[in-house]
Order: C-alpha cells, then sequence, then structure tokens
C-alpha cells in the first residue's frame, strides 16, 4: 500500500483492535486498522466469546488482583471490571442481543460457571455469564466478531488486510512513537504516519516457537488459526525499549495433535470412564479436578531426576461404553471448532487418532508405554472404581469403570487458548518502558500484554481486549492534538 498518514493506527483486526479503532473514530480520528491475514477475527472469531459483568467490580477486582499473584496492580483490575460492567451496554448500543450461558456439564476438563478458584478473596463479586446472541450453531465468539466487523463496515475507518507490522517508527528527539512499518505478502514495505498514536492490539504467541520455547519450556500447541499469535507485537514493542510482563502465563487446556493440521483440537470426554496416564504408565491426578486454562501448570512439570517432561504428552486411556457415550472432542472452540468428528469416534478411530487394541497390555504397546506399569495402574483405577475410593481423591460420583473392551487411548497436549504475556501497559492502555514510564504514542489491548498473570477465571480474555481495546482507542485519538 502507498505511505500514508492518519492519526490512529491499529495493528490487529479482532476484538481488541476493532474495538479501539471503533473508539478512536468516535472521538473523531481518521483510523487506520491493518491486520496481516486476508481476514479479520483475531482470537476473538475463534473464542467462545463469554463476558461476566461483575455483580460488585470492586469485589471482582480484589479477585482478579489475587489470581495475579501480586503482578497486576489493583487499579489496573479496577478499570477492567468497572469496564466490564459497562460492556453489557456498549453492544446492545452496536446491535446485540444477548444470551445468558451456563457450561454444558463434561466429565474433562473441570469448568465452572463462577470462578476457576472460588475459594480466593473476592470471587463472590464476579455475575454471571453472558454472551452475543447469534445464528444457530453459532459460538459466542464469532457472533460478536460478526457485530463488531459489521460495526467497522458502517464508519468512516480504512481498513488494509494481509499487510504486517514489522516496525515501529519513533522520533529520535522526543522519543515518541510517530507510526508504523508495513510489509506485504510480496515483502513491499510501506510507512504509515500516526498524528495521534499506534495501538498494538495483533495478539500473543500461540504459533510462535521460539517465543514457546524461551517462555515456557515445554511443547505447547494452540487452538487458534496457524499464521496468527507470532508475537510481532512483542517484538516491535521490544525494539522501542518496551517493558514486558505475564509472559510465562497462558490459559491453557488440553488437546489432541494429528498430522496434517497446524492447530490443536479440543479435547473433552463424554463421560466418565477414562483416566490419565503420563509416559511412565502411571497415573498423576484427579482427572476432574484439573481446571480448564490451568492445564500447562499440570503437564508441564519436568522430572527432576530425567529433566524430561513426562506428562506430554499424556494419554488418556478409556473402553467401549466410553466411545459410544459421545465425543471425545469440544466444537465450542479454536481452528479446528468445525471439524465434523464422528459422534461415535469410530472415524476418528479408523483415521488412526485414536489408539485401540483388545487388551491393555497390547494398547501399551502400541502406545509405547510400559506395559506393566499400565496394566497395574489400570487395575488399581478399576478397584478404586469399585471400592469407590480413588487413590488421587477423585469423588465416587466422578468414577466409572473403563472395564468393557475394546480399549482406547489418544494422546493430550497443553494447547493454548491464548498466551497473556506481552508489553506491560497502564490503566489508560499506555504501553510502559522497562522502568514503567509510558512510552509516547504507543498502547496495547488484548491478549497482547494481557492484565492476567499467575491464574485465570475463565470469561476474562475476550472481556479485556473489548475494555482495554476503547481505552487505548480513544486516547491514541485525543494524543493527535497532543
Amino acid at each position: 500500500m502507498p505511505d500514508s498518514a492518519v492519526d490512529v493506527v491499529v495493528l490487529g483486526y479482532g476484538g481488541a483492535g476493532a474495538m479501539a479503532a471503533l473508539s478512536a473514530c468516535d472521538a473523531g480520528a481518521s483510523v487506520l486498522l491493518v491486520d496481516k491475514m486476508a481476514t479479520g477475527g483475531g482470537s476473538t472469531h475463534e473464542a467462545g466469546g463469554t463476558l461476566r459483568p461483575p455483580r460488585d467490580p470492586d469485589l471482582a477486582a480484589t479477585h482478579y488482583a489475587a489470581l495475579s499473584g501480586g503482578t497486576t496492580p489493583l487499579d489496573m483490575m479496577r478499570t477492567l471490571a468497572h469496564g466490564e460492567t459497562r460492556l453489557r451496554d456498549k453492544l446492545t448500543a452496536l446491535g446485540a442481543t444477548f444470551s445468558d450461558f451456563r457450561l454444558p456439564p463434561a466429565p474433562f476438563p473441570a469448568r465452572r460457571d463462577d470462578s476457576a478458584y472460588p475459594g480466593i478473596e473476592g470471587s463472590a463479586g464476579l455475575g454471571e455469564r453472558i454472551r452475543v446472541a447469534g445464528e444457530p450453531g453459532q459460538g459466542g465468539g464469532e457472533a460478536l466478531w460478526e457485530l463488531l466487523a459489521a460495526t467497522i463496515a458502517g464508519k468512516p475507518i480504512e481498513v488494509a488486510l494481509g499487510q504486517r507490522g514489522t516496525r515501529l517508527l519513533r522520533d529520535p528527539v522526543t522519543e515518541r512513537v510517530t507510526g508504523v512499518e508495513l510489509t506485504d505478502e510480496r515483502g513491499e514495505v510501506s510507512v504509515v504516519t500516526a498524528r495521534g498514536g499506534v495501538v498494538l492490539a495483533c495478539g500473543g504467541f500461540g504459533h510462535d516457537d521460539a517465543l514457546k520455547r524461551d517462555y515456557l519450556g515445554a511443547d505447547v500447541g494452540a487452538l487458534s488459526p496457524p499464521g496468527r499469535a507470532t508475537g510481532d507485537g512483542i517484538r516491535m514493542a521490544a525494539r522501542v525499549g518496551a517493558g514486558m510482563w505475564h509472559m510465562t502465563s497462558v490459559s491453557c487446556t488440553f488437546g489432541y495433535r494429528f498430522a496434517g493440521h497446524v492447530s490443536a483440537f479440543y479435547a473433552q470426554m463424554p463421560a466418565h470412564g477414562y483416566f490419565m496416564v503420563d509416559r511412565t504408565g502411571n497415573r498423576f491426578c484427579d482427572e476432574t479436578a484439573v481446571e480448564n486454562h490451568a492445564v500447562l501448570n499440570l503437564l508441564g512439570v519436568r522430572n527432576p531426576r530425567t529433566g524430561q517432561y513426562d506428562r506430554i504428552p499424556g494419554c488418556v486411556i478409556f473402553d467401549e461404553t466410553t466411545r459410544l457415550a459421545g465425543r471425545v472432542f469440544n466444537p465450542s472452540v479454536g481452528e479446528n471448532r468445525h471439524f465434523d468428528w464422528s459422534q461415535d469416534n469410530g472415524a476418528e478411530v479408523e483415521r488412526g487418532w485414536i489408539t485401540t487394541a483388545g487388551s491393555i497390555r497390547e494398547l501399551a504397546d502400541r502406545l509405547e508405554l510400559p506395559a506393566a506399569a499400565l496394566e497395574r495402574t489400570h487395575r488399581r483405577f478399576r478397584e478404586g472404581v469399585a471400592a469407590g475410593r480413588d487413590e488421587f481423591g477423585r469423588p465416587a460420583a466422578r468414577l466409572a469403570d473403563v472395564g468393557t473392551p475394546p480399549y482406547y487411548a489418544v494422546r493430550v497436549w497443553p494447547s493454548l487458548l491464548n498466551t497473556q504475556g506481552g508489553p506491560r501497559r497502564d490503566t489508560e492502555a499506555r504501553v510502559l518502558d522497562a522502568v514503567g514510564e509510558p512510552i509516547p504514542g504507543l498502547y496495547s489491548a488484548g491478549e497482547l500484554g494481557s492484565v492476567w498473570g499467575a491464574l485465570y477465571p475463565g470469561s476474562g480474555n475476550v472481556a479485556e481486549a473489548l475494555v482495554f481495546g476503547e481505552i487505548a482507542g480513544r486516547n491514541a485519538a485525543v494524543g493527535r492534538a497532543a
């Protein structure tokens, strides 16, 4: 595209970028909204899209700050929580209607309608889940995205797709960010000057192997579409001196990884007749209590004797009764959410995605697991089911026999819903440098530099994208007159 000048440049056309562009436009700024992909949507389009306006925002903010383990200031969490209380009205003004949302029951992984951590201070401040109502079969993220995209289309906002932000421009004297260098698919470079500021809303690093290796350590997949979430914003912000935070924090669930598919498939079990083992053939937890967003905390543990990740991948073992109970796949989020997975999992057995055998020993041989260990684990699990007392504390109500051959297994990896790390921001969505000072002209929103630290309560990332996207766009627009 030709060199140009606007008031505000927004990099990343997902939920955060769309809200930033709308906010800047409504403040009277000229806006260029950029995305490197051929279509917009970002992580928002394939997310669950649930929001949870707090019933008590100050109490909710206390909860959020406690979950961050002291890494996010309370004033940031108050900004988020109070912003969440206004989202329903803001989206309604754009034409949204809402439906209440209750998580469907699932034996694995564990999901809650309230906070994922109800025992941590302030959880009572959270409200009920809602999401934008869409067409039948449409997810909340898709419905929200279509609403935002339709609103953008009705505004004087220029959208440039297939343009990747590669470098921020900075005044050598004032150190103000003054624009961005863009590179298209042919490698042609253009420069866009931003009179007010640049908003980084270009997502995380779920598909950047180097950043995942450096900050997460383990072999972690991603549910999101390939090509997105490659750490562009982190690198651009680092080059102008941004301080980073929450780089090791993630929202991570169980996923399957299959040849021919870059993105992971969201794992779930339809019934309680299953157990999970590591590469030694042994169980290591109450499988029904693993919080849906905290799977990396469980699986990403090195064996202190060998230095290896014994739980990556893990294996979920189940029997014929569980196979016939329903899909071992959750179609609610991710790149593969619309995959035509068979109801009885038979097609996936035929593909070789699910390993099967007539006995546990034969299954172990096919999985290359220690056969004696897996047989022992199977026997002890069945004994616990019969006694109603599980060695890992799994409640009797969530125990069911795995005793009807043939037996099945599918490998599970920690799989990112999204990363949280990136440039540190403040309550005004300004990007801060390494000593906590704002970098003039630079703002951020969404998954890139999220407020979420050590623990994640669920239904928070999309709300944060919208809240801080609006703040970032408004402040960047004001910056044009500074």
